[in-house]
């Protein structure tokens, strides 16, 4: 049965989109069934950054208001058969229900594997209703204090829902942190307060293949950083950050 994880951040720019698409591309290198929901009503952008632009047909909305079955709104990557994209509405006024949205969650966590929720960066339904029903969540922060103050607000509301098991993303880490920023990044983890899962260093193949709705180079910074996270996430004993 699949674990059902969201992906937030609280602020605009931390990167859970890209988070998203690349972890879940690394999860189906390993051989699992992965399902990505985009929960951003009006917003969506994952069919771009996996090069699924024009194929999406049905997307959330049509699927929980019952005008599809599930199958039909979930897109197969097209070079990584087991990753699977259910975009986000194209009606920015889409409300999701908690019933129809716990419904469909039934049906996904009988033939996935794993399922990484992008949420808005906001507490509305987009939000509220998965994390009514989710197993965890990756809170992801860049290293910026605006960045770690959403995070950090974030995360308490999840605590308050229940959700109590929570791992820090760290992203979009420069070489040198900059003035007036966290010194390191154990003052990052302490000003959010979440145990941390991976730290991504920022790298510009990132904004190469999010472009062209590629996969990121595996030897680069940021492609090294996502395997290991997918590795974290299956349960393997990987380094935690890149030397």
């Amino acid at each position: 049965m699949a674990q059902v994880l969201l992906a937030v951040s609280g602020a605009g720019g931390a990167g859970k989109s890209t988070l998203c698409a690349f972890a879940g591309q690394e999860l189906a290198r390993r051989g699992r069934k992965v399902l990505l929901v985009e929960m951003c009503a009006g917003l969506r952008g994952l069919d771009l950054s996996l090069g699924l632009e024009g194929q999406v047909v049905y997307d959330l909305a049509d699927l929980l208001l019952g005008r599809c079955p599930p199958e039909k709104a979930a897109i197969p990557h097209s070079r990584l058969p087991t990753l699977q994209l259910i975009a986000a509405p194209a009606d920015g006024d889409f409300r999701p229900g908690q019933q129809e949205f716990g419904n469909f969650l039934r049906w996904a966590r009988e033939l996935y594997d794993i399922l990484l929720i992008d949420t808005p960066g906001s507490f509305g339904p987009g939000f509220s209703v998965p994390a009514a029903c989710c197993d965890g969540a990756l809170v992801v922060t860049a290293p910026l204090p605006v960045s770690m103050r959403g995070a950090g607000a974030v995360s308490a509301r999840l605590r308050e829902g229940g959700v109590t098991r929570q791992r820090l993303v760290i992203n979009r880490i420069p070489r040198r942190l900059p003035p007036g920023g966290p010194r390191d990044l154990d003052e990052v983890i302490d000003r959010v307060g979440v145990q941390l899962i991976a730290a991504i260093p920022s790298d510009p193949a990132v904004d190469g293949a999010l472009a062209a709705g590629g996969e990121l180079p595996p030897a680069s910074l940021a492609g090294r950083a996502f395997a290991n996270l997918a590795a974290r996430l299956c349960g393997d004993e990987v380094p935690l950050l890149l030397e």
